[in-house]
């Protein structure tokens, strides 16, 4: 499952993920090591879950894609394809985000 999230930083400086999909819970990000300057900004993530175990106290995941913000329709349009996983499915749009987003998460991915 993935999510479309933006950075929060609690105590200690931990990130977590925060889902623009309310109903879903935060997510600790096993790879922000890889993200610190995209983490300063106010990006969007795409954000794959992983596993929930008894260890940890919210859902593990990582960071499959930085989206940038923007206000554009496009932009818009495209973050809610991948919250929704409607990427997945035969679109009849072959405009360039569609192609793009093909290249990227293939349906074999």
């Amino acid at each position: 499952v993935n999510y479309v999230c933006y950075a929060e930083r609690g105590a200690g400086g931990k990130v977590q993920m925060v889902p623009l999909n309310k109903t879903a819970p935060k997510l600790t990000v096993l790879n922000t090591h890889l993200y610190q300057r995209e983490l300063a900004g106010s990006q969007l993530f795409l954000v794959r879950f992983c596993a929930w175990d008894t260890s940890h106290s919210t859902p593990l995941g990582v960071i499959v894609k930085v989206l940038p913000v923007s206000t554009s329709v496009n932009t818009a349009i495209e973050s809610l394809l991948l919250q929704t996983n409607l990427w997945r499915h035969k679109l009849q749009d072959e405009s360039p985000q569609h192609q793009a987003l093909s290249r990227l998460f293939p349906p074999t991915w």
